[in-house]
């Protein structure tokens, strides 16, 4: 099921690439701009995870030519039940950093392949009901862990693309290498995810988002 969403993406992004390429150059444009993002995986995880109400916009600003100041924020719900208890979870990540530009443009041209470096912060609450624990000795217990806060801070490596569709409207993908720093976590109970990073068991996660963008254009001029 993954390999297939990845393959769509690919092939979405080869399609962004061929129409980029054949679209005629305009050389009043400045690559001064205002980004808005929605990041559209969010949606497929939803459908393979027991994740709701999941969300992700980001913003971009140019700095200069090949520098741009990026922020990310995005919301999370998980709940589910099994036969041991029935756990709830909702957070929200904010994650703000720079990219840099390394695709060698012609005058106009917006399309970019970049890295970037990033900090992620998320605050989320979790908790557990009905949690039931069977012992061959002792017998079966019931109990249940009251709402927990807490945090979690990441920094973040990033690579990715995005081609310009039609005028000022972008798609792209980013892969996303996210190393855990530190944080506030429940003794008792470990987070089923970590809103904006992963698995919380991991100190390290790899990821992936596809998105679309606007861009708000500053300044178009001759160049």
């Amino acid at each position: 099921m993954k390999q297939s969403i990845y393959k769509y993406l690919f092939i979405s992004i080869l399609a962004g690439i061929s129409v980029s390429v054949y679209a005629q150059v305009d050389t009043t444009r400045s690559v001064r701009g205002i980004l808005l993002g929605l990041d559209l995986s969010r949606f497929v995880v939803t459908a393979l995870e027991p994740v709701h109400n999941n969300f992700e916009l980001s913003l971009g600003f140019s700095v200069t030519e090949n520098i741009q100041l990026h922020a990310e924020g995005g919301y999370l719900n998980v709940d589910f039940s099994d036969d041991e208890y029935t756990y709830k979870q909702s957070g929200s990540y904010y994650r703000f950093g720079a990219e840099y530009n390394l695709l060698k443009r012609q005058p106009g041209e917006l399309d970019q392949i970049y890295v970037g470096l990033m900090y992620g912060y998320s605050p989320y609450t979790h908790e557990a009901e009905n949690i039931t624990i069977s012992d061959g000795y002792w017998g079966t217990g019931e109990g249940s862990l009251p709402l927990t806060r807490n945090t979690a801070h990441w920094i973040e490596i990033k690579g990715g693309l995005r081609v310009e569709l039609w005028k000022n409207l972008f798609v792209g993908y980013a892969l996303r290498l996210r190393i855990f720093m530190a944080g506030k976590t429940d003794p008792k109970l470990d987070p089923y995810l970590i809103p904006g990073f992963g698995k919380a068991e991991k100190t390290s996660t790899i990821g992936m988002s596809y998105s679309i963008f606007y861009r708000i254009p500053l300044g178009d001029k001759k160049r």
